[in-house]
């Protein structure tokens, strides 16, 4: 006769400082104590566009001010440990890694990664994204922002509902360690991401594009809520980049000098508040040229009054606009 031995599980219990529970994790014991689903969230409602409370970990004293390292903690009994958050500026205090993933991503010109959110995740409020990544003990550039397993589904950040029913209201790049080097938004990267009808759910409204954008593809924001569209001036706008966006605010959009290509229905909003136009400016008037066939610009703005047009006596290109 045999002894038979049941591993025992125990439970991690995951709170606020207020004892709101946000997961409860059952844990086999002498392993790892596992992480919740659930990125924890404080309302910043009250702080300014550059300011967040971000998540450092966890800790068994709520009112401790720094996280401890579970990695180094094994379970062994029953265990309640609380979420530590800290103010500070956006562009710091990054995401964690375990809560995205990135792949070798070389575009002929920079070697770097590309990065995607995890799907298993529960995202909400302001998130930072870091510049940078490091693996093998090499330290390499997050170039492009991809879609979670786009290929299968153009939902991107939502993929099969994946964030489409998350919260996240703010996308940043960390800037803490080093410059941001960020190429582009990928085919579908935050498609959909956060857009539903329920009026109680947070919204995404601001998404940052650091000024080394240069690529902004297929899909990229399409029916999103983003508000910070009003100037664009990233080299290449892909197709239906900016489609169906939800932004009443929004009155104005100015293309850069810098646009050089813009596909079809880039900017197909038929529920638009938009009325004013600008392509270039005064100062740096546009430099697209005729002989970019991509040149041939679809919008659909509905509410559109006014069309600024800025072009050198050397560049001119071919506006089609539409729905206005």
């Amino acid at each position: 006769m045999y002894a038979t031995f049941i591993p025992h599980n125990y439970k991690i219990t995951y709170k606020y400082a207020d004892e709101t529970v946000i997961e409860v994790v059952d844990s086999p014991y002498g392993e790892e104590i596992h992480v919740p689903s659930v990125l924890p969230y404080q309302d910043e409602s009250s702080l300014p566009l550059e300011k967040k409370y971000a998540f450092i970990g966890y800790n068994y004293d709520k009112e401790a001010i720094a996280a401890l390292d579970l990695s180094k903690i094994n379970v062994n009994r029953d265990q309640t440990l609380y979420a530590i958050f800290k103010q500070a500026d956006v562009h710091t205090l990054p995401l964690d890694p375990k809560y995205y993933e990135v792949t070798r991503y070389n575009d002929g010109t920079v070697d770097g990664y590309s990065l995607s959110l995890k799907l298993d995740i529960t995202y909400k409020g302001k998130i930072t994204l870091p510049s940078y990544h490091t693996a093998n003990g090499t330290t390499l550039p997050i170039t492009y922002i991809n879609a979670s397993d786009y290929g299968s589904s153009t939902n991107g950040f939502a993929h099969n509902g994946g964030l489409r029913n998350n919260e996240i209201t703010h996308i940043f790049f960390d800037t803490s360690a080093g410059e941001c080097q960020l190429r582009g938004f990928l085919p579908a990267a935050f498609y959909m991401c956060n857009y539903n009808d329920n009026p109680d759910k947070k919204k995404l409204v601001y998404i940052e594009i650091p000024e080394s954008v240069n690529q902004i593809q297929n899909w990229a924001f399409g029916q999103t809520n983003i508000e910070n569209f009003n100037y664009i001036n990233a080299y290449q706008i892909g197709e239906s980049a900016f489609a169906h966006i939800q932004a009443p605010s929004v009155r104005e959009i100015t293309i850069g000098p810098d646009v050089q290509y813009i596909s079809q229905s880039s900017f197909d909003m038929s529920d638009s508040q938009v009325t004013t136009l600008n392509i270039g400016t005064e100062e740096a008037p546009s430099q697209m040229s005729a002989s970019n066939t991509d040149n041939v610009l679809f919008f659909t703005l509905p509410r559109l009054t006014n069309v600024n047009i800025y072009t050198t006596d050397r560049n001119s290109a071919v506006w089609q606009l539409y729905g206005f």
